[in-house]
C-alpha cells in the first residue's frame, strides 16, 4: 500500500509543479513562443500526467528560447 501511496503522491506533486511553472512563464514569453498558457492549463488539467510530460517534451524548450531571447532583447 505504501507504495502506491509514494506513486501517487509523485505524480501529483508533478502535476502540481507542471501547473506552477506553466503559470509563472511571462505572458510576453508564450506570446514570443507562439504557444497558449490557458491551453496548456487545460491540458494538464484534463490530461493530467499525460498532459506534464507533452508539456515538458513540446512546450517548455520554446518557452526557454523565447525567454532568452526577450532576456537578451531588452
Amino acid at each position: 500500500m505504501l507504495p502506491v501511496i509514494v506513486v501517487v503522491l509523485a505524480l501529483a506533486g508533478l502535476w502540481a509543479w507542471a501547473l506552477i511553472d506553466v503559470l509563472s512563464w511571462p505572458s510576453a514569453t508564450w506570446e514570443v513562443a507562439d504557444l497558449s498558457k490557458a491551453r496548456w492549463v487545460v491540458r494538464i488539467l484534463l490530461l493530467g500526467v499525460i498532459g506534464v510530460v507533452l508539456y515538458v517534451r513540446s512546450a517548455r524548450r520554446p518557452l526557454r528560447a523565447a525567454y532568452l531571447t526577450i532576456r537578451t532583447a531588452g
